[in-house]
């Protein structure tokens, strides 16, 4: 009996072994990760704002600022707000703080020492400010208005012509009183620019051309 027993027993262990030899399935292997989706095109850049058309008048809302610290802004704040329109006027104005809505951007030309002086400014720092402050005018579709309106006494030296120059280069259109052009200047800039010229007998009359 022992000897069958201990025969029965290896006869287990034998098969017991075999089993567990044969039985070991391969490791799971886990399943391929997802494909990651592309990444979404960026998203293209928006058009550019269609260019204002000048339609013989100066359309409000205005945003009116001086190239050199002179009151011609001020003066042209005045009337258009007494002609019943919105105007924003700012001789510190900048290219991030033009405000929503405007139609039209009024800079007006020439230069006073004493204005600059007291905004620590001088004609290259105004020129940088109000080129920046129309090419941001024009990315929006805004009209860009040059403005002289207080006649040959903005027109006396280098500074008043760096304003001058500096702002007629970027301006869709051109407004002056007769003083301004007593010599011809701006009428022969706006022929040999094909830039419409608008001229007012004074300041006050520039309501006129506003609407």
């Amino acid at each position: 009996m022992k000897k069958l027993f201990a025969m029965l027993l290896a006869v287990v262990m034998v098969l017991s072994m075999a089993a567990c030899g044969g039985s070991s399935a391969p490791a799971a292997t886990e399943a391929p990760a997802a494909t990651q989706a592309p990444a979404a095109a960026p998203a293209a850049p928006a058009a550019p704002a269609a260019a204002a058309e000048f339609t013989g008048k100066l359309v409000a809302p205005f945003a009116v600022t001086s190239c050199g610290q002179s009151p011609g802004a001020t003066m042209l704040n005045v009337v258009a707000t007494q002609a019943q329109l919105t105007s924003v006027c700012d001789n510190a104005m900048t290219a991030d703080a033009i405000p929503e809505g405007t139609k039209t951007l009024i800079i007006t030309m020439g230069t006073s020492g004493k204005g600059m002086g007291a905004a620590g400014t001088d004609v290259d720092m105004e020129l940088a400010r109000c080129t920046e402050l129309a090419n941001a005018a024009h990315a929006a579709g805004m009209l860009v208005v040059g403005a002289h309106v207080e006649g040959m006494a903005r027109r006396t030296d280098a500074n008043d012509q760096a304003s001058i120059d500096g702002i007629l280069a970027v301006s869709d259109a051109v407004l002056v009183i007769d003083d301004s052009d007593s010599d011809g200047f701006f009428t022969d800039y706006c022929e040999a620019h094909s830039i419409p010229l608008l001229k007012v007998p004074k300041a006050l009359d520039a309501g006129s051309v506003m609407e």
